[in-house]
C-alpha cells in the first residue's frame, strides 16, 4: 500500500499512470505481495495489467511492464530495443531454468505457464489487436469469478492462436535470456553457459555471472520484507564486484 500512494504522489508531479488496484477483491490489502494470495485477487490483478497495456499500446507506446519483486541492475529498455526483436517479449517460463527459450519454427510456443513478471511490447496494429484479445478472453467466459483462468494461463492460448493466424512477420513472441534475466527461484547467483552459476562459499555470486545481469527475479520472496532484503543483498553483491555496467 506505501508504494501505491507513493506512486500516487508522484503522479501529481509526472503525471504518471499508477497501476490501480480497483476491484473490490483487494480492498484492505497492505502488502501488495498478497494480491496473488487467492485466485479471485489474482485474477482481478490480472485484468487491471491487461487494460493498462491496452490503454498505452493503443496510444501508440512501446510499454514495459514489470512487477516489483524484479529488481535491475542495468537499463532494461535499451537491453530490450538493443537486444530483442519479437513483438512481444516475456520473461522465460518457469521450466526453461538457464536454458534461453526460443519458439518453434512454425512460432510454437510453449505449451505451459507463463510466468510474465516482465512484459515489453512494441506498438503496432497487431500487438494492439491481440492484448485486446487477451482482455476479451480474460473478462468474457460464462464462469463464476473462482474458475477464470488467470491472465498468466490465457496469455500462452491467445498469443499462439496470434501468431497462428498473422503470421511471425506480423506478431511474434520472443523470451528474455535467463543469463540477463534470471531467477531467484531458480537460481541464486544466475546463469553461465547455460547451467546455474554456483555461489562462493561466503554466499557471493561470481563477478563472471553478474557481469550478464541486466535483471533479477526475486518473485520467490515470499513476502515484503524478505523482498526488501534480497534486493539489498543483489544491490551489494553487484556494488562490490565493481562491475561496469555499459547496457
Amino acid at each position: 500500500m506505501d508504494t501505491q500512494l507513493a506512486c500516487d504522489k508522484l503522479a501529481e508531479k509526472y503525471h504518471q499512470k499508477c497501476y490501480e488496484l480497483d476491484h473490490g477483491f483487494n480492498q484492505g490489502i497492505q502488502d501488495l505481495l498478497d494480491v496473488s494470495r487467492t485466485k479471485a485477487q489474482a485474477y482481478s490483478v490480472g485484468l487491471s495489467r491487461i487494460k493498462t497495456l491496452v490503454d498505452l499500446i493503443s496510444m501508440g507506446y512501446d510499454v514495459l511492464y514489470f512487477d516489483a519483486h524484479q529488481y535491475f541492475f542495468r537499463n532494461p529498455l535499451k537491453y530490450m530495443y538493443t537486444r530483442t526483436t519479437a513483438h512481444v517479449v516475456v520473461s522465460g517460463t518457469p521450466k526453461s531454468g538457464c536454458s534461453p527459450q526460443v519458439p518453434g519454427p512454425n512460432g510454437e510456443l510453449p505449451d505451459e505457464h507463463h510466468r510474465l513478471d516482465i512484459a515489453f511490447v512494441r506498438t503496432t496494429p497487431a500487438t494492439f489487436r491481440c492484448i485486446y484479445n487477451w482482455l476479451y478472453w480474460s473478462m468474457y467466459t460464462s464462469h463464476d469469478v473462482n474458475d477464470k483462468p488467470l491472465d498468466h494461463h490465457t496469455f500462452r492460448n491467445v498469443m499462439q492462436e496470434c501468431v497462428t493466424t498473422l503470421g511471425m512477420s506480423v506478431l511474434s513472441v520472443g523470451y528474455l535470456d535467463p543469463h540477463a534475466f534470471p531467477s531467484e527461484c531458480h537460481t541464486k547467483c544466475g546463469c553461465l553457459h547455460g547451467q546455474p552459476v554456483v555461489a562462493a562459499a561466503d554466499g557471493s555470486c561470481p563477478k563472471e555471472g553478474m557481469d550478464q545481469w541486466v535483471g533479477y527475479l526475486l518473485s520467490c520472496s515470499g513476502n515484503a520484507a524478505n523482498l526488501d532484503g534480497l534486493m539489498a543483498k543483489y544491490s551489494a553483491m553487484y556494488s562490490n564486484a565493481g562491475i561496469n555496467a555499459t547496457l
